[in-house]
């Protein structure tokens, strides 16, 4: 995914996908999002997690934070 295929969804939202503040380089923090399907059910639907993932797309049809790589 993203970083030439360094980092996988597991790299910032955890292996159990819970996310959480990260401190990456020069100072940047990056808050990834809960993805487990039980904080995600209310908003996304899975079409909807798909085009979060695929084209970086929020359920509104608005774009992500451009650290959420497509």
């Amino acid at each position: 995914m993203m970083g030439s295929g360094q980092l996988a969804c597991a790299s910032c939202h955890g292996t159990d996908g819970r996310g959480g503040v990260h401190r990456m380089g020069m100072n940047q923090v990056m808050d990834a999002k809960d993805i487990r399907w039980s904080a995600l059910q209310g908003e996304f639907d899975p079409e909807k997690f798909r085009l979060a993932v695929v084209k970086g797309q929020d359920p509104d049809g608005t774009q992500l934070k451009s650290d959420m790589p497509r």
